[in-house]
């Protein structure tokens, strides 16, 4: 094992076991609720839009139609202010941070497990394949001929 030398003893890498695996691990975690919670706050408005374009189906006159995805955010900054394109983010940026933190930690998890639990290569056909190409080598003799 290889890692950095402390005191005499080597401290294990990232994902080699001990407390620097479960760090990278909690790293992973850290990164994925703050993926989560970065791109909440980025596509919301367009959540927001979204939901309003397929509400409105042109039937119902109280609601507006957007002609576009652009139209709509700009219409509904402009009318009802921009906190109206963050409505809803409370629950949205709970559920989508959670979720990737989850996800990030949970994958890197299994991962590192499932590299633990799989066995070394079998190197038999890559010697088998130097002998063969040593026995082609040797000048061929006679039955005999020792």
């Amino acid at each position: 094992m290889q890692g950095t030398r402390t005191g005499g003893q080597e401290a294990p890498r990232d994902g080699e076991g001990g407390t620097g695996a479960r760090q990278g691990l909690w790293r992973n975690a850290v990164a994925g609720l703050s993926g989560g919670f970065v791109s909440s706050i980025m596509i919301h408005p367009l959540d927001v839009v979204n939901t309003r374009l397929q509400v409105a189906d042109g039937r119902l006159s109280h609601l507006p139609v957007y002609r576009s995805t652009w139209d709509g955010l700009r219409s509904i900054a402009r009318h009802e202010g921009i906190r109206q394109l963050y409505a809803g983010l409370y629950p949205n940026l709970v559920g989508s941070t959670m979720s990737w933190g989850f996800y990030f930690y949970g994958y890197n998890a299994l991962r590192d497990l499932a590299s633990k639990a799989r066995p070394p290569p079998c190197r038999a056909p890559r010697v088998a394949t130097h002998a063969r190409a040593r026995l082609r080598r040797r000048p061929r003799t006679e039955m005999g001929a020792g």
